[in-house]
């Protein structure tokens, strides 16, 4: 029998009757709302017109202070619902929100770690400019199957990810190095990476760390007896 692997369903699901009647009556209330702060306007206009224009100028000062304070009010709402939508739906120029990958994660917290694997993979091919997945499928490798090599193939398909930011591409650099330092305990083959990272970052102190690794490294392999 085949492996199972969780796949999301993303399903169109009707409007519930009783969220619709929410918005009607939420929609009903700005009405009342509207209308009774643009009647307040068309009083306050047509006495004001009346007390200088008489029975015409109230009927003018009505019309004109309903018209004013009825598209003031709809333009005050309306311009604060934009406003909040922006600030809790933000698009376009905002920050953009980072996926989550929850599904993944729980599998690998049960301990099904292929399955999560093989739950990661279905993101990878959904969001393949996303380094997030690819760098899940190294830790799994990493931190529970002892896979060492493959965790190492994931970062570097990580770093080759378009949407990889420069916090990111440290991170996952130094995750690689690490795997070769601590995990499979051969430093030469961190060499390329160190240098990378050097290359990378230099002038930063993550740079000049990673030539100082770099020649301790070779240091240590020229001191170390021929077999």
């Amino acid at each position: 029998m085949g492996r199972h692997i969780p796949r999301r369903a993303y399903r169109e699901r009707p409007d519930d009757p009783a969220r619709l009647q929410d918005r009607d009556a939420a929609a009903a209330a700005f009405r009342l709302k509207t209308a009774y702060y643009a009647g307040a306007g068309a009083v306050i206009g047509g006495l004001g017109g009346a007390f200088k224009f008489g029975p015409l100028g109230f009927v003018a000062g009505a019309a004109l202070g309903y018209g004013v304070v009825f598209y003031l009010t709809k333009l005050f709402v309306e311009g604060g619902g934009a406003l909040m939508g922006k600030i809790y739906h933000p698009h376009g120029e905002s920050t953009p929100h980072k996926r989550e990958y929850s599904e993944a994660q729980a599998l690998a917290l049960r301990g099904l770690f292929q399955e999560a694997i093989d739950c990661y993979e279905t993101y990878v091919a959904e969001f393949p400019d996303d380094p997030e997945p690819y760098m899940g499928i190294a830790r799994v490798y990493r931190d529970h199957l002892k896979r060492y090599d493959d965790a190492a193939t994931w970062f570097r398909r990580a770093r080759q990810a378009a949407g990889i930011d420069r916090g990111r591409e440290l991170l996952v650099t130094r995750e690689i190095i690490e795997v070769y330092m601590s995990k499979l305990r051969q430093p030469e083959r961190a060499i390329p990476e160190l240098a990378r990272l050097a290359d990378r970052f230099s002038g930063t102190r993550e740079g000049d760390l990673a030539k100082v690794e770099i020649e301790r490294i070779r240091a240590e392999r020229l001191e170390r007896p021929q077999a």
